[in-house]
């Protein structure tokens, strides 16, 4: 549990040998490259041509994998699979051809299916219209106006315009409308245009048919046109192998796009290159095995330099890597820290147990989370699901000492009742904030003689430390006398009392002495005591923090009691148990809801804020291994 040595890595040889040094690198998954600025090497005309290929391709399969409705499982394959797969490109070109003409087909039909029930809908107030629509249109001497108007509207327009020299027909149309046909004259046409005044809305078709006719005909060519349609949606469905050599083949692509991109970033002359990165030193031996395979490339290593800023790679049990996500939220450990994940590991779990603490809740919680990962095997997000597992693991084990099984005493072990203990449970939470600032006071320690800066690690960093440990030791038996708590736990602590006590004043003695010892002339000393002074204030403001573990603790109590108590009121008939149930489902769930919200966030917040604050800086960035960023495919190393 720490964080591995790097070796800085230059790389050189011919340029003609520069893309199988970029594959061979690839395949290791464990060299970091670094980019020149201002090199962007133009690629060369062939490379380019295969870039606008590859490019075309990749936009091809990727509308294919749409197209067959592909899923996102990863296909473990080693990187020499990945790269042979080009040799089926002909079969994998003439399948998306294949599937492309086929979604051509598809779409073509769905759009005149479309087209024709759009103008199904326009037609169904002509229904009664007896005659094809295409003699409704005005002719050399006759005018022929024919569409659709509220009846009230036509009522009026009869009644202000004379159509004694019209010829009108009126039929039954849709939503108190009425279908009207007005001919007449060519020349009065300009009168009768006044229709267009009163909601008049002409109809737009000029078909050979009546529009009952012409509805009935475009019912059968849809009809006809679906049957063919769902025959075509049959061949989405394409084998399972197929599907596969198209996800490895567009990783493939990807993977060729990434390689001419680094091949335009490395530093190259006219017939040499050069690449400089970083490796983890425990790679090293088996590193140089793969590169020296070629022996016309010069592979060179050393240690990182004082001046050198490498990569950070931190090495974790696996219970332990999930919470390097919550690291991670705050910075990557620097070459001047020292790896927190162990001591935020212990205490995460720690805290959102406490905050979440329920067994019932934590098997539900560590259970679901197991099916997930069994069925559902997700690539991404894997340490932060894993972090709410081990989170319900605690919650599991804070909930039989409080007790609690879905807010009930099912086995009748309670070593403390959130509720009925709320005093000596604040009690708990505060003084397991003070445990968790002293270690991040003697990690402090650790970390200024790891840097070799003893004077600092003695006269600034220890005093901060004696004054929490100290602290850590008196202050059970001060919340057992202040509160009158007479627990056997506590009484354990009486005698570390009067040790305690010393401590903490010799540590509070050494932050005002030494606060001011860097600064000039005896005013600066004074005032740099008193700041000292004045910051001891904000150790009270950090414990009183970890009063969010009894709060969000205690909430998740209440609500659980509330649930379980309106569920049992209403549960006195048949009818009461199924709304008794109902309650009882949706406030368990808010409860859970809001429980685990409540405990990643506080409980990353008192990590993050509380704890690192005291000891690390979070400057490191993060190793980035040179690898493609396949969607579909997962490298095997």
């Amino acid at each position: 549990m720490s964080i591995s040595k790097m070796k800085k890595v230059s790389i050189s040889g011919l340029k003609k040998d520069l893309r199988k040094v970029v594959e061979n690198l690839k395949s290791t998954a464990n060299f970091q490259i670094v980019f020149y600025k201002n090199q962007n090497e133009p690629l060369s005309k062939s490379d380019l041509e295969s870039k606008a290929k590859f490019q075309t391709q990749l936009n091809s399969v990727k509308n294919a994998l749409e197209f067959v409705h592909a899923d996102t499982s990863a296909v473990s394959i080693s990187y020499d699979q990945l790269r042979k797969i080009s040799k089926k490109e002909a079969r994998i070109i003439k399948l998306t051809d294949k599937l492309r003409q086929t979604e051509g087909k598809i779409n073509s039909l769905g759009d005149q299916m479309d087209k024709n029930q759009a103008t199904i809908t326009s037609l169904k107030p002509y229904t009664l219209l007896p005659v094809p629509l295409s003699l409704t249109k005005n002719t050399k001497h006759t005018f022929t106006l024919c569409g659709v108007m509220p009846q009230k509207q036509w009522k009026k327009y009869k009644t202000d315009i004379n159509l004694s020299n019209y010829h009108y027909e009126v039929f039954p149309s849709v939503n108190d409308n009425v279908c009207v046909i007005v001919t007449g004259n060519i020349d009065e046409i300009e009168i009768a245009n006044a229709i267009t005044e009163y909601k008049f809305e002409p109809c737009p078709f000029d078909f050979n048919r009546t529009p009952a006719e012409e509805i009935t005909f475009l019912t059968g060519q849809n009809t006809d046109m679906k049957s063919r349609y769902e025959e075509l949606n049959k061949h989405r469905r394409i084998k399972s192998d197929e599907v596969k050599l198209l996800k490895i083949y567009y990783d493939y692509l990807v993977n060729e796009l990434d390689t001419l991109t680094i091949l335009s970033n490395a530093m190259q002359t006219k017939d040499c290159f050069l690449l400089s990165g970083w490796i983890p030193a425990q790679y090293e031996r088996k590193f140089n095995i793969i590169m020296n395979r070629n022996r016309n490339i010069v592979v060179k290593s050393a240690d990182a330099a004082d001046t050198d800023v490498p990569p950070v790679v931190t090495k974790n049990l696996p219970w332990v890597s999930p919470f390097s996500t919550v690291t991670a939220m705050y910075g990557m450990p620097s070459k001047t820290d020292i790896d927190p994940n162990p001591f935020v590991a212990f205490f995460y779990f720690l805290f959102f147990g406490i905050m979440f603490g329920d067994a019932g809740y934590g098997l539900l919680l560590f259970g679901t989370l197991t099916i997930f990962f069994i069925v559902k095997r997700p690539r991404q997000n894997k340490r932060f699901l894993a972090l709410f597992m081990l989170g319900g693991i605690s919650a599991a084990l804070w909930g039989i000492v409080f007790g609690s099984v879905f807010g009930n005493n099912l086995f009748g072990i309670q070593f403390l009742d959130p509720m009925k203990d709320a005093i000596l449970f604040l009690a708990l939470s505060l003084y397991l904030g003070v445990i968790q600032i002293t270690i991040g006071n003697l990690l402090k320690i650790f970390v200024k003689l790891k840097n070799g800066k003893f004077k600092d690690a003695v006269l600034f960093a220890l005093p901060h430390f004696a004054l929490m440990f100290g602290l850590s030791l008196c202050f059970p038996s001060f919340i057992s006398q202040l509160l009158g708590i007479q627990n056997p736990v506590l009484q354990y602590f009486i005698p570390w009392t009067d040790l305690g006590i010393y401590i903490t004043l010799g540590g509070v003695a050494g932050i005002i002495l030494f606060n001011g010892i860097n600064k000039k002339g005896i005013m600066g000393k004074v005032v740099g005591s008193l700041s000292g002074a004045y910051g001891l204030v904000n150790y009270f403001s950090d414990i009183l923090s970890y009063a969010r573990l009894f709060g969000v603790g205690l909430a998740g109590s209440v609500i659980a009691y509330v649930a379980n108590y309106l569920g049992g009121m209403l549960m006195t008939s048949p009818i009461g148990y199924v709304f008794g149930v109902l309650i009882l489902v949706i406030l368990h769930a808010i409860n859970i809801g809001l429980g685990l919200l409540s405990a990643h966030v506080h409980n990353t917040r008192l990590q993050l804020i509380e704890f690192f604050s005291k000891f690390y800086d979070g400057e490191g960035k993060p190793f980035t291994p040179l690898t493609s960023n396949l969607r579909f495919s997962r490298i095997k190393t």
